[in-house]
């Protein structure tokens, strides 16, 4: 089948439909799970990230306005449902559909996942229902195109970095602290250094004020002499 036969196969309840989807993308789904969800992360949780995307599928397929477009929106699906378990702050970084950059995890999706994706479709007791119904509610809003809108990460990227890479972010505030240490010496001195000229200036230099003052009372008893000696030989 086409990927619009599946979609319509999937909303119509054919569990061949959800079969032959899940043969088709789990692998891949798993995969990108895996990549978006890695160490501390165990693998049962890129498993369910899976599990539930599908189940949405049986839910939300319905508006997906271009059917042919079922992996991509498997996809995005499957990105948000990570975002979610990482809790929106340790994924700080990835596009809008990419996973981190170099993880490349090695086996396929684990055994009994299959028939845990078909059994939670085929499962329409009030307990299946309810969970159908949990999950779905969880995977939030679609926009008009039928495509799940982007889980939104809260808080500056700074502090998801933070919290990303919790030693990196330690060796740096123990760098920053060092710098702001070291500024704040540099400033005290210089403020000392500052403040002792300004003394010096202000309080002045006891000898160069005596000879300045000398020289200032001598030059005034000079020019005394000299205005006495001009009034002296002025004829009266």
């Amino acid at each position: 089948m086409q990927d619009r036969e599946l979609v319509a196969a999937i909303v119509n309840g054919d569990p061949d439909g959800l079969a032959e989807a899940y043969d088709r993308y789990a692998a891949s789904l798993y995969a990108y799970c895996r990549s978006m969800l890695p160490d501390p992360h165990p693998p049962a949780e890129a498993a369910d990230a899976v599990a539930d995307t599908f189940t949405i599928a049986t839910a939300k397929l319905g508006g997906l306005r271009d059917p042919d477009q079922l992996g991509s929106w498997l996809r995005a699906v499957a990105r948000n449902e990570c975002l979610r378990r990482a809790g929106t702050a340790g994924l700080a970084g990835l596009g809008a559909g990419d996973a981190r950059p170099g993880a490349t995890p090695e086996g396929g999706p684990p055994d009994g996942l299959r028939e845990r994706v078909l059994n939670a479709g085929a499962d329409n007791s009030p307990t299946g229902r309810a969970d159908r119904v949990s999950v779905t509610h969880r995977a939030g809003a679609f926009g008009r195109t039928g495509f799940p809108k982007p889980v939104i990460r809260s808080g500056p990227r700074w502090w998801h970095e933070v919290r990303r890479r919790p030693r990196t972010a330690a060796g740096v505030a123990a760098a920053a602290v060092a710098v702001a240490a070291g500024g704040i010496v540099v400033l005290l001195v210089a403020g000392g250094t500052h403040r002792a000229q300004a003394s010096t200036v202000a309080v002045g230099d006891p000898a160069g004020d005596a000879e300045g003052t000398d020289a200032v009372r001598g030059q005034g008893q000079a020019g005394q002499r000299d205005v006495h000696r001009d009034r002296g030989g002025r004829p009266g």
